[in-house]
């Protein structure tokens, strides 16, 4: 689906984009779309993320307004707002149109249930990007938030999880480190955090990601990390022999 961002601050705006291309949509940052909503683009979305917060500082009451009158057509809206906000932002944004509100900052696993329910409420005949994720003997449910191996349940924290579901998204790929942080905490950590660390290490002992199991989950020093199936792997290393 083609999601549009628009409000908030930019780095807010932009972990958000990421979260919701990992989910598998097309989504893109707005600004505080003045440009954005009169040029008529809005009626090619088929989603809209509204921040109320304005970049610099403050709120915009009308945002939503705005957006449900530029759309053209029942695109659902999702609100974010500061969780001290949110009582107050509900009661005007769904008058004006909002179909949801989520407190800030976003966290991955809600904002993958609430974008889901949204469009398959609005689009009840259309495919949404695939839910499960299976690579070899392992299945990955969002929707659930479930990891398997073989079979078996897999016990993960809620951070474990996000991280998990983000590096399976991207299979293959270096991901660098900051993109995780912003993923999955919202926000770049410490330089000398070994929070990200950490729990990549707790994923790959709980996860078992070896090359026994198909998969190996590797750091590349000072860049980020990248899950590889041991196939694709072994092709790679034998290129450069």
């Amino acid at each position: 689906m083609k999601i549009a961002v628009l409000g908030g601050k930019r780095e807010q705006a932009e972990v958000t984009a990421i979260l919701l291309n990992a989910m598998g949509h097309e989504c893109s940052v707005h600004g505080q779309g003045g440009v954005f909503l009169q040029s008529g683009q809005a009626e090619d979305y088929d989603f809209f993320v509204v921040d109320a917060g304005l970049s610099t500082g403050g709120m915009d009451p009308l945002l939503v307004g705005k957006v449900r009158a530029a759309a053209g057509r029942a695109q659902p809206i999702l609100l974010l707002a500061e969780a001290a906000d949110l009582e107050s932002c509900v009661a005007s944004s769904l008058d004006d149109g909002a179909d949801d509100c989520m407190s800030k900052p976003v966290r991955a696993g809600e904002l993958a249930a609430r974008v889901g329910a949204l469009l398959r409420r609005a689009y009840p005949d259309q495919a949404l990007p695939a839910d499960l994720i299976r690579v070899g003997d392992y299945e990955i449910d969002p929707v659930g938030r479930t990891a398997m191996l073989r079979g078996q349940p897999v016990k993960l924290s809620r951070r474990e999880f996000d991280l998990g579901l983000y590096l399976f998204r991207h299979i293959g790929r270096l991901v660098p480190r900051i993109v995780l942080e912003k993923a999955i905490w919202g926000r770049s950590l410490e330089f000398d955090s070994k929070t990200l660390d950490t729990h990549v290490y707790r994923l790959r002992v709980k996860l078992q990601l070896q090359p026994e199991n198909g998969l190996q989950l590797s750091s590349v020093y000072a860049q980020g990390f990248r899950l590889t199936p041991v196939m694709a792997l072994a092709a790679s290393q034998q290129a450069y022999a």
